[in-house]
Formats: structure tokens, sequence, C-alpha cells
């Protein structure tokens, strides 16, 4: 998918809230990472996200831009409430009143798996937990502070180069004439 797409999006956000409604401890932290991992996730595997979503680098890990604005649409048209007024520390929650969404007819059958897994994943995490372990996403990790987080960052490696594949890199690095005793080709000074 290219771009946006609003409907997709309430629809993924309505139907988490309804698989989640009766989980106390999982509130907007753990939707935006399920989305986030979602979105992803089918990037990196259809070439496609599920909704087009734009996720910035936020203090608590990927974020929604348009989920601010979509949760009070669904709210004013009396799909959702919101618990916001919640004490320090707490989740803010989505709380879905309206029926929940066939999103079947929306998203194939293991991409609603794929996102199923992540609840199942999250439910058993705390929301620091799950902030704190997106923090070592490769795309948030690249992305400035509230900057956009490209989908192309889902093809990144999440786990570091062993030293063999450092090794190799620096060998053919210097082989090419980027590497040499005074340092990379790119960091070189003139004087």
């Amino acid at each position: 998918m290219t771009g946006f797409d609003q409907g997709r999006f309430e629809a993924l956000v309505l139907w988490i809230a309804h698989e989640t409604k009766d989980d106390a401890n999982f509130g907007r932290t753990k939707l935006a990472k399920v989305l986030f991992y979602s979105d992803f996730d089918a990037y990196r595997t259809d070439g496609a996200s599920l909704t087009g979503a734009t996720y910035a680098r936020w203090p608590f890990g990927p974020f929604p831009r348009e989920l601010e604005k979509v949760e009070q649409e669904l709210a004013a048209s009396g799909k959702v409430s919101l618990d916001y007024d919640v004490p320090e520390g707490e989740e803010k929650k989505i709380r879905p009143l309206a029926e929940q969404p066939d999103i079947a007819s929306l998203f194939e059958s293991w991409q609603v798996e794929n996102v199923r897994l992540y609840i199942s994943q999250f439910r058993r995490q705390s929301a620091q937990h799950v902030s704190d372990v997106s923090h070592e996403h490769p795309g948030w990790l690249m992305a400035g502070r509230f900057k956009a987080i490209p989908y192309g960052a889902s093809f990144l490696p999440v786990e570091p180069p062993r030293d063999d594949q450092i090794e190799r890199g620096e060998r053919l690095a210097r082989e090419r004439g980027w590497l040499t005793d005074d340092g990379w080709i790119c960091e070189r000074r003139s004087t």
C-alpha cells in the first residue's frame, strides 16, 4: 500500500482495542508498538504496510503520527471512549464502544495473525519493557527525535554484526581503498 489509509488504520485500532479491552495493562504504548511492528513486518514481507501510517521516533518508541487524530475521530463518532485521565505512570487506554470491526475483508489472514502474535507477546510484558525493546529497532535508532522512521528500516538487521563480519567488511574496504591507516576515506578532512 502506498500512502496512509485512514479506514484501514481506524479499523485496525478499533479491532486491537476490542482484542485487548479486558487487559487493564494494555494501553496506548503497547497499541502503538503493535501497530508499528505489524506495519513494518508487513512491509518487509510483502513490500506494503498494513496502514501506511507514518511512525516517528518518540521518547517511548515508535509512535504513529496519525493515532491522536484517529482516536479523537473514533471518540467523536461514539465508537470508543478515551481513558486519558490516568495517574502518572499509568497507561492511556482506548475503550471500544462500537462493535468489533470485521477486518477479514481489509487484511489477509497472515497479517491478522501477525497482529495477534504481537498482542499476545506484549500482553506478557510491561509497557516500559515493550518501549525499551522498541528502542533497539534500527529504524528508531536511525531516526532523529520526532522524525519519521522509514519503512525501509524494516530490512535492517536488529543484531549487531559479528566480529568476523566486521573483519571481512574492513578487509574489503581496505582492498577498495575506502579504509586506510589514516581512517575511512569519507572521514578524512582535506588540509
